[in-house]
């Protein structure tokens, strides 16, 4: 809980939680606890009072400011209002919020399909380096003159079930999709990156215009036959 010494209807001490110094202030030196009985007239008009914060959640691209505060019910209430970021700093909060994406993106999970059916795969470098490992692995079995089984390896989905057994070349298409997929998270980024920094985006309500969820590749089947 905080508290303020008000005069006349102004605050004539910071807002703060019970100090000693605080309670020196209210000429209670030595209470550990501020007075249960609050507003508590003090001497010379003054009064100690409760603090309440009327908090708001701000917009997009903007932050948010304490009023003084007014005598609202015998407690001290402090209003917040929203104001507007400034521009330059709106778009550092607009740069961040596309390089989370792209990022979740890179490193998140992607659809591929065999035979019709749409299987959910992890896709961070990890697993890209454990697919390449696999399939020239599956590769160096086959040139050997290795049984069928032993040249086909089933693939752990996201959702933790199974692809069918799988050839290296199904492997390396699963690699190929991920990567269509990182490349065009990669040019949607560009292009959001560039709208964003433009000397054309002057304005907070130009950038508000700029609508940083579309044009994301969500799925790796999207740009998969």
């Amino acid at each position: 809980m905080k508290y303020v010494i008000e005069k006349n209807g102004a605050a004539i001490s910071p807002v703060t939680v019970w100090t000693s110094g605080l309670a020196k202030n209210c000429g209670l030196t030595g209470n550990l606890n501020a007075p249960k009985k609050l507003p508590c007239f003090l001497r010379d008009g003054r009064y100690l009072r409760k603090v309440c914060v009327e908090k708001i959640v701000p917009g997009k691209y903007q932050t948010r400011v304490e009023g003084k505060g007014s005598i609202v019910e015998s407690e001290w209430v402090i209003q917040q209002k929203a104001i507007e970021l400034p521009i330059n700093s709106a778009k550092q909060q607009a740069l961040q919020e596309i390089k989370k994406r792209r990022d979740k993106i890179l490193n998140g999970d992607f659809c591929w399909s065999k035979e019709g059916k749409l299987y959910s795969i992890q896709g961070t470098d990890a697993d890209i380096t454990k697919m390449e490992r696999t399939r020239d692995l599956l590769n160096v079995v086959k040139s050997r003159g290795a049984e069928l089984s032993q040249t086909i390896v089933p693939w752990r989905t996201s959702d933790n079930f199974w692809t069918p057994s799988l050839r290296s070349a199904e492997i390396t298409d699963m690699i190929v999709v991920k990567g269509q997929q990182q490349i065009a998270c990669w040019e949607r980024y560009r292009e959001l990156e560039e709208q964003i920094n433009s000397s054309e985006t002057n304005s907070i309500n130009k950038l508000r215009a700029l609508d940083l969820e579309a044009g994301w590749p969500e799925v790796g089947n999207q740009y998969h036959d």
